[in-house]
């Protein structure tokens, strides 16, 4: 399964911040990749080749994390596979996960609905 997100590095220029969150949602047991792309306020799109990028999954904002994940980066695209071994252990639910770009969050606290067992 892919899903395709969309980080925002946000360098203050705006004055503003754009709320970058969004839910991804996929089954126990799914074999999941989550590509992401990561753009500057103006759209352009951020090379991420030597950028180190984290992806973390907790229960709540008080928790430790259930997945932390580091993607193979390619020029612009991150790259995070989740395998099946890895959310069998967790129970069906509603987690939160947001990504980091070095000392720059990309995309804030979102939802992450792990659903039943795939069939």
């Amino acid at each position: 399964m892919k899903i395709m997100i969309f980080g925002l590095f946000q360098d203050g220029s705006l004055g503003r911040f754009i709320d970058a969150a969004t839910t991804i949602l996929f089954p126990i047991g799914a074999d999941v990749t989550i590509e992401l792309v990561i753009k500057k306020i103006n759209g352009a799109i951020i090379d991420l080749t030597s950028k180190t990028i984290t992806m973390t999954v907790r229960k709540s904002l008080s928790s430790s994390a259930i997945i932390k994940k580091n993607p193979i980066i390619n020029k612009s695209v991150a790259t995070f596979s989740i395998t099946p071994d890895e959310t069998k252990k967790i129970i069906p639910g509603r987690y939160l996960f947001d990504i980091w770009m070095n000392d720059e969050q990309v995309v804030p606290i979102s939802g992450l609905i792990l659903t039943g067992k795939l069939k």
